[in-house]
């Protein structure tokens, strides 16, 4: 568990790092306006639910920083020795309900009805938005080939989809209990073990010996 603790912390090190060199600017809380999973989520958007460009422009920063929040409230989990399950719960529901609530403002109340059919979709999006983060640095950590990133890119959007189902159902309880709590726990455990033997199995001997430092094997 400590190793993973340390993997995840050097992942979300690279992914700062990476957007960081991408911008040639300080790194600031706030995210750029013109973050590219921004600007293709809007852009989506913009098509589905016939938005001006002046909308667009608005929905960009929201998308952007629900994107950049909820993936750093999960690592931020995944890596604590003792994850606060609970604590990510109310903190990923005040996630949701602020991007919905900054959405309503952007759109018309006929461009409201619409959202609603599209959100599914979008929900699904967001995850895969996630994945791409997180592969970003590990190719850049591993020196991963184009190929091998798409032969990963199923296992960890599905790893990170899992993950926020298992939030997502316990966030129906109006309390978490200290059993529901260590599930959550296991869970995570093992959904990163799946993960990382997923990994393993696309790398080469040279990438798996440097995963494996990574990992502190």
């Amino acid at each position: 568990m400590r190793n993973r603790r340390f993997v995840l912390m050097l992942v979300a090190a690279l992914v700062i790092a990476v957007e960081g060199v991408a911008a040639q600017e300080p790194i600031s809380p706030t995210p750029a306006v013109d973050h590219p999973f921004g600007a293709e989520f809007a852009a989506r958007m913009k098509e589905s639910l016939s938005l001006t460009d002046a909308q667009v422009v608005k929905l960009e920063p929201l998308i952007t920083t629900r994107i950049e929040t909820v993936d750093a409230a999960l690592i931020t989990i995944e890596s604590a020795e003792k994850p606060d399950v609970a604590g990510f719960i109310e903190g990923y529901g005040e996630i949701r309900k602020e991007f919905e609530a900054g959405v309503m403002k952007v759109l018309t109340l006929d461009q409201r009805g619409q959202w609603d059919s599209f959100k599914a979709e979008f929900e699904t999006d967001l995850v895969e938005a996630g994945a791409t983060k997180r592969l970003v640095a590990l190719q850049s950590a591993l020196k991963l080939t184009d190929e091998q990133v798409n032969r990963i890119r199923p296992a960890m959007s599905t790893s990170l989809q899992k993950k926020l189902d298992l939030f997502q159902e316990l966030a129906g309880d109006t309390t978490i209990n200290v059993r529901e709590e260590r599930r959550a726990r296991r869970t995570l455990d093992d959904l990163n073990a799946e993960l990382e033997k997923s990994i393993s199995k696309v790398l080469t001997v040279d990438q798996r010996n440097a995963y494996k430092k990574l990992l502190g094997q």
